[in-house]
């Protein structure tokens, strides 16, 4: 992934025991609702990204099916 601005926050990475990394992320999506309002929703989780995955284009196209992006 080049270098951009993430639009989630990783908060810690551990290594499983099939050699895959655990993570915990978070992630924040905001919605236009009318000139004076904004909904905001956060979602804290953790994904298990497989051995040889890079995490920060794991999680992108995770959360981009997901439709947090």
């Amino acid at each position: 992934m080049p270098d951009v601005v993430k639009p989630f926050r990783i908060l810690s990475t551990r290594e499983e025991p099939d050699g895959g990394q655990g993570v915990d992320f978070e992630v924040t999506k905001a919605e236009y609702i009318d000139e004076l309002h904004t909904k905001t929703i956060k979602m804290t989780t953790y994904i298990s990204v497989p051995s040889g995955e890079n995490i920060d284009t794991y999680l992108f196209n995770y959360l981009s099916k997901g439709g947090w992006l």
